[in-house]
């Protein structure tokens, strides 16, 4: 079974508001329905908005989403959630139709064994006394290096130094992201996105290592230790997004889903907006659409000099020793273009004794092309390093065009550009896409979007 996200899909053009019973302070129309807007939603409808909210998908959830397949169902991405996940003190119950599940981390490390997340400490103590002298050496000499990273490499290098920056397998790391080396990717990337390998390579982050590794050998493993994280239910995202949409509405907001937005203009304080859905007048307009979709929408012609990384997501099962034990593992191996995969019958359970999960390719040269050949060269690899002996089965795939911003060297300037134009329309930009930030958690999408419009509206 293969799915492929193909563009906007209409609504009928006889769609209509349906209006407050109360008399509202503003018109809100809030353009995208995932985490950022329903944020955006939930925070403006309380203080007495009356919100419309449009997106061209026919679902909520955004770029969270599910697929049901042979008795299995599959996300898109490595979707955890915590406890004081924002969005449930928001919509609370959503967090009751989630399940508890064990989340930990590990990543397939160059020599290809199963290590820790980022990197293993004894990876970087336990070398021959020349490569720990190197490495000590280059990490001093990236620390006293005062001079301006010129690409997303020069910051890697001066955090952990050139030795263990590539002997740890941050290189390969850090080039799946996009697909493209990290010297054709801005500083700001790793302000944006790398912040644990910021903290992870500090002198208090070894520090903090080289004391939790001497407690554990102190103490006996308590397995009631492990973290607990929450994932969507079993029927998929939408059986968690459902109880905000219903919240929304009971509030009296409006969905309207599926549909094309033609164009955005000003009529004095108001804006107009047309689409599939008619011509309506709204007086604030809040957008967590990606910047290249909102650009042609208010009148802008120029092509755009920013860029957006396609995902390939492979739906897998398998039956037979998987060899390793978190249900997230990372490809630090200079094999396979895979980034990432998740087992989600780790949380669900197995299917006819099958586990099952979901592998992420970046905007790699097969990201886009057939994904059997991406199926038969990820099976390929990871057999020849000892992983996943016995039946792999691929069951479908999708492809996010716009999954993440790409940070090209000097898009600071650019962004600056477009928010003040957007800035002087009026439009409040936010989340994830609406701002062209790569926010890694949703958790921080929802606290950015909270900061955003409170600041603004």
């Amino acid at each position: 079974m293969v799915f492929r996200y193909c563009g906007l899909a209409g609504i009928s053009a006889s769609a209509t508001f349906v209006q407050n019973s109360r008399l509202p302070m503003t018109r809100t129309l809030i353009l995208g329905a995932g985490v950022a807007g329903l944020t955006a939603a939930h925070a403006l409808s309380g203080r007495g908005d009356s919100v419309t909210i449009i997106d061209s998908f026919a679902h909520i959830g955004g770029s969270h989403r599910s697929f049901q397949i042979d008795g299995m169902t599959f996300d898109i991405g490595s979707i955890f959630f915590w406890k004081q996940y924002k969005l449930f003190e928001m919509f609370p119950a959503c967090r009751e139709a989630c399940v508890l599940t064990r989340y930990a981390t590990q990543r397939l490390n160059p020599a290809g064994e199963v290590s820790e997340y980022p990197f293993a400490l004894s990876e970087v103590l336990w070398q021959s006394p020349l490569g720990l002298g190197r490495s000590a050496l280059d990490y001093c000499r990236g620390h006293l290096n005062r001079r301006t990273p010129a690409n997303a490499q020069e910051v890697c290098e001066q955090l952990f130094g050139r030795y263990l920056y590539r002997t740890l397998g941050l290189q390969h790391h850090m080039d799946r992201f996009y697909g493209v080396p990290a010297t054709q990717i801005d500083p700001l990337f790793v302000e944006r996105r790398m912040q644990f390998l910021v903290q992870a390579a500090s002198l208090k982050g070894f520090g903090d290592r080289i004391l939790r590794a001497f407690k554990a050998t102190l103490r006996k493993p308590d397995k009631r230790s492990k973290p607990r994280a929450l994932v969507r239910p079993f029927g998929g995202f939408s059986e968690l997004y459902q109880p905000a949409r219903a919240q929304l509405e009971r509030g009296g907001a409006i969905f309207i889903l599926g549909a094309e937005i033609a164009s955005i203009a000003r009529d004095r304080a108001d804006f107009v907006v047309t689409g599939s859905f008619g011509r309506e007048h709204f007086n604030q307009i809040v957008n967590t659409i990606p910047l290249d979709m909102i650009w042609p929408v208010i009148g802008k012609t120029e092509e755009l000099p920013i860029k957006y990384s396609p995902l390939q997501t492979l739906f897998i099962s398998h039956a037979g020793p998987i060899g390793f034990s978190a249900p997230i593992l990372y490809n630090f191996h200079d094999s396979g273009r895979w980034k990432r995969l998740t087992m989600h019958s780790e949380a669900y359970g197995l299917v006819d004794g099958r586990c099952y999960f979901s592998v992420e390719f970046p905007n790699c040269p097969l990201a886009k092309g057939n994904p059997e050949d991406l199926f038969e060269a990820f099976a390929t690899s990871v057999k020849e390093l000892g992983l996943f002996r016995g039946d792999l089965t691929l069951h479908g795939h999708f492809l996010t065009d716009k999954a993440y911003p790409v940070y090209t060297i000097g898009v600071q300037g650019v962004l600056d550009a477009m928010f003040r134009e957007l800035d002087e329309l009026g439009i409040i930009t936010a989340g994830r896409q609406g701002r062209f930030d790569y926010l890694p958690t949703s958790n921080l999408v929802a606290a950015a979007v909270l900061s955003k419009v409170g600041a603004q509206s």
